[in-house]
């Protein structure tokens, strides 16, 4: 999956306000002393843009600190700060980043995820998902979101819900008609049911990998891949809850 939607530059008034006058290093700065909130939400007096401004240091925040404790902070204040002005195509860009920012599959180097960020960020997903219905999005991002929280809830250990939210992104996945999407959720369905231990479980990974490779076009190949890094970062990390 896409790991990152970009909210883009939001014109109000012939007023142009942009990401990218966020200063990392003032956000830090402002952050470490409990005031991130306010500074990102100084920067521009147009609620869209200062979700966008939530948006962009979500994500400068992920690649910065190597991990998510800060991001979520910023995401839930964000997060709040967009759903009280009914902005809800932002609220749910910037909820996706935040689940996509707390999923330890990604194999980005030295970055580390804590179960309590993973736990923030199945919150994130679910209401993502939430807002996909809302907001009557098609059946791939639907099936996307269903996705997102399915591989955050197998970060998690909660192997069950990971499993039928998974089922759910297949059926979606099959009514949008993205064959290369469909392959790598039954993949991630698969290597779920690897960690619960189910016979034929290795069966149906290969199954999935020979779709993708059978696809052979850039999504099919980078699905490919992504399965393999989400397998060696969490097959070994990841114990089922009670």
């Amino acid at each position: 999956m896409i790991k990152y939607i970009v909210l883009g530059l939001v014109v109000t008034g012939g007023l142009v306000a942009r990401a990218e006058d966020l200063n990392l290093k003032t956000l830090r700065a402002e952050l470490a002393a409990g005031r991130g909130p306010a500074y990102i939400e100084s920067l521009s007096d147009d609620p869209s843009s200062v979700c966008a401004l939530y948006d962009r240091a979500v994500r400068e925040l992920y690649w910065a600190e190597k991990g998510a404790g800060g991001l979520v902070l910023v995401g839930r204040a964000g997060l709040e700060y967009c759903l009280a002005r009914d902005l809800k195509s932002e609220a749910k860009t910037l909820a996706y980043n935040v689940a996509a920012n707390t999923w330890p599959g990604w194999g980005d180097e030295g970055v580390v995820i804590s179960p309590t960020d993973v736990k923030a960020g199945v919150e994130a997903a679910r209401l993502n998902l939430q807002l996909a219905f809302e907001l009557d999005k098609p059946a791939d991002k639907v099936a996307g979101a269903h996705w997102l929280l399915g591989v955050l809830e197998w970060a998690s250990g909660d192997l069950v819900a990971a499993g039928l939210s998974l089922a759910r992104a297949e059926t979606e996945s099959l009514r949008g008609g993205d064959a290369a999407q469909t392959g790598m959720i039954r993949g991630f369905a698969a290597l779920v049911a690897i960690a619960r231990g189910e016979a034929e479980a290795e069966a149906r990974l290969a199954s999935a990998q020979a779709e993708l490779t059978a696809l052979g076009n850039d999504d099919a190949v980078a699905y490919l891949a992504q399965l393999e890094t989400a397998r060696r970062m969490l097959q070994s990390s990841v114990s089922p809850s009670d």
